[in-house]
């Protein structure tokens, strides 16, 4: 990282001696200039270097409209409103068959409904919040922001009543793709309360 002190020398003898350290890696650099403030990032795609979780085939999509927005927020509700005795048949209604799961401690690749009666953190979860059915959740504050015409990132915030008085609150993102179906999540986070 290159501070606004350094001077445009430094700054192209840095860029420098990044691209002959990684002149073996395939890839290309590009420059440009501008003005960021306090720091200047030397940052690279890194696509090249990753190998898909997943793979799926997302439509090549007209211009985004604002029906996408509704749609975008009409499969989150519905992925926070789902009832655990309906995940395993109804996921996949809102969220890929496999997707990734943000959680505090570490990030979880889902490939089906499968284990979530067996699981005791699952179990666990739903002892000290045991839900509604239909669930009474509340999805406001959907923001959305297009990631050219078929991914895009939403930030949301949950209100949720359980059955035995108690709530909760909390902000979450998911990153989703406009496949055939419609618009379905590949990454969420759990609900965030800091």
């Amino acid at each position: 990282m290159l501070g606004p002190k350094d001077s445009p020398e430094v700054r192209r003898e840095q860029m420098s001696a990044f691209e002959s350290m990684a002149s073996d890696l395939e890839f290309t650099t590009r420059h440009t200039s501008f003005d960021v403030g306090e720091h200047t990032d030397i940052g690279l795609f890194a696509g090249p270097f990753a190998s898909p979780v997943m793979d799926f085939d997302a439509v090549d999509s007209a211009p985004v409209t604002p029906s996408d927005d509704e749609e975008i927020a009409t499969c989150i509700k519905g992925w926070e409103s789902l009832v655990p005795a309906d995940y395993a048949d109804s996921y996949t209604n809102f969220a890929n068959g496999s997707y990734l799961l943000v959680g505090a401690n570490g990030v979880g690749h889902v490939t089906g409904a499968e284990g979530t009666e067996d699981n005791d953190a699952f179990q666990e979860i739903l002892a000290n919040y045991p839900v509604f059915t239909p669930r009474q959740v509340n999805v406001s504050e959907v923001k959305v922001t297009h990631l050219g015409g078929m991914r895009a990132c939403a930030t949301y915030t949950v209100d949720e009543e359980y059955t035995n008085d108690t709530s909760f609150s909390g902000n979450a993102v998911a990153v989703l793709a406009k496949l055939d179906a419609g618009w379905r999540i590949f990454i969420a986070t759990d609900h965030l309360t800091d």
